[in-house]
Order: C-alpha cells, then structure tokens, then sequence
C-alpha cells in the first residue's frame, strides 16, 4: 500500500514540474501587450497613470528583451480604446490605490490584471500573483514601484509569454 500511495506522489511532482515548463494557453499567439491603467484615487502626486504605465512599460520590455522576446511591441491605450477588443493583444490591466497625504509617508496597492480579448477566457481576468502594497515617501516611491511591478509583470507576463514557442 505504502508502494502504490509513494508511487503517486512521484508520479504527481513529477507532472507538475513537466507542467510548470509548459506554455499558458491564454499567452498563445500574443503578438502585442497593451497596457491600460486604473489609479484610485485618479489625481494623486504620489502616483499617476501616465507614471505607472510607463514604469510597467519599461519593466516588460527589458524584461522579454532580456529572456529574448524583445521584439514584441509593448503599447499603453486609454481605457476605451478599441485595441483593446484585438484577439492579438494580451491586456495588462494596471490597477493601483494611494493612500496618504503629499509629504507623508504613502501606500500604494499595485495589483495585475491579464485578459485576453475574444477568446474563451476574455470574462475571466487572470490574477496570477497577489497585490503588492508599496510604503514609503514620494521620494523613494517610484523605485519601490518599479520594483513591485518587476515581481508582478516578470512572473504574470514576462515568464509565461517566454514559455510559449515561436520566434524569439
């Protein structure tokens, strides 16, 4: 019995690190990311759309350049923008909450949502890593930041769309 319940326990990891180096079906056949953004409250100093897409649109490139898919075009769009409905497109949706008055200490929550238009799966937003929450003053923000969305968009983007076969 203990042979039989052993031998499923290797079979089980087994499968899964055969699986963890699979593509994700959901990153197959990408050929642009577009980047939207969302930050509550809308004015803030401690952070602003514009600021946040660029700093994630910074982190993708040089990420997939780096892991050898630096030829796909990373884009920010308004929200609305009809790209956003291309079944070539991965949608990064970028959402960010501050907390905290200018001059003080300021919190921002970054969480990553990833869509993708017209297939099975558009009604279901991916959330591939938990939220980060990001503490410090206006000075030092926007590395903790950058960092945060270096974790989030490596391992939610970066990783699963270099994991699917195709010209590099």
């Amino acid at each position: 019995m203990m042979a039989v319940v052993a031998a499923g326990i290797v079979a089980t990891v087994g499968m899964t690190d055969v699986s963890m180096g699979m593509p994700v079906p959901a990153f197959m056949g990408v050929e642009r990311v577009l980047l939207v953004c969302r930050v509550s409250p809308a004015e803030t100093p401690a952070l602003g759309c514009r600021d946040l897409l660029e700093q994630a649109r910074r982190v993708l490139v040089d990420g997939l350049s780096a892991k050898g898919r630096g030829t796909l075009p990373v884009q920010p769009v308004e929200p609305g923008d009809e790209a956003l409905a291309d079944g070539g497109g991965l949608v990064v949706a970028l959402h960010a909450t501050v907390a905290g008055a200018p001059g003080d200490s300021s919190m921002v929550a970054i969480a990553v949502e990833i869509r993708r238009p017209g297939q099975v799966s558009d009604g279901i937003p991916f959330f591939l890593i938990p939220p980060s929450v990001v503490v410090g003053k206006s000075g030092d923000m926007p590395g903790k930041v950058r960092a945060a969305l270096r974790t989030a968009l490596g391992v939610g983007v970066v990783d699963p769309l270099v994991s699917v076969p195709g010209p590099r």
